[in-house]
């Protein structure tokens, strides 16, 4: 992953990265996921993702939210 910039976790990096991937118009698991993987090759930090984004569909759950969870287990699945 890329030096994290100050005052954001890696967490937060791989959150924004999963955002933008998400709202892609050409976005599918598989190639998001591949992407995500790459740019947040850490598992530790994944799982800490996914944990936010469920966390988040307790109090709603849109498209998007989908999305990100598809995303999220698609680059889990690939380590």
């Amino acid at each position: 992953m890329k030096a994290v910039r100050a005052g954001r976790s890696s967490v937060d990096v791989a959150m924004l990265h999963l955002v933008r991937l998400v709202v892609d118009d050409d976005w599918s698991p598989a190639s998001a996921g591949e992407r995500l993987r790459e740019a947040t090759p850490d598992d530790a930090v994944l799982r800490r993702v996914h944990a936010r984004v469920i966390r988040t569909l307790v109090e709603r759950r849109g498209h998007l939210d989908d999305r990100a969870v598809a995303t999220i287990e698609a680059a889990l699945a690939i380590g």
